[in-house]
């Protein structure tokens, strides 16, 4: 299992996969695999569901690439979940 990263079952040659919310949207891990990695997975933010925009289908390949995907998926989304920082509650400054 990948950290923010939910693979639903599929009796096809395909994972359909969702990207939490925390580790930014799918659009944009979908773009950095390809770019940093020239490995294409369809965004499925166009699709009619909710939360679209953090949905992507990978289809499967042979091993060595499948290991391949495996790597630069760990990699990107252990690099976010490194970057992720929890954020305070703000203070309102005119209650102070």
């Amino acid at each position: 299992t990948l950290p923010g990263l939910t693979a639903f079952p599929t009796d096809a040659n395909f994972l359909f996969c969702r990207l939490d919310e925390r580790f930014g949207k799918a659009s944009e891990l979908v773009t950095e695999l390809l770019q940093q990695d020239q490995i294409f997975v369809k965004d499925c933010a166009g699709k009619t569901l909710p939360e679209a925009e953090q949905y992507f289908r990978i289809s499967s390949r042979n091993e060595a690439q499948n290991d391949r995907l495996f790597l630069a998926l760990s990699r990107i989304l252990q690099a976010r979940q490194a970057c992720t920082v929890r954020t305070p509650e703000l203070v309102n400054a005119a209650t102070l």
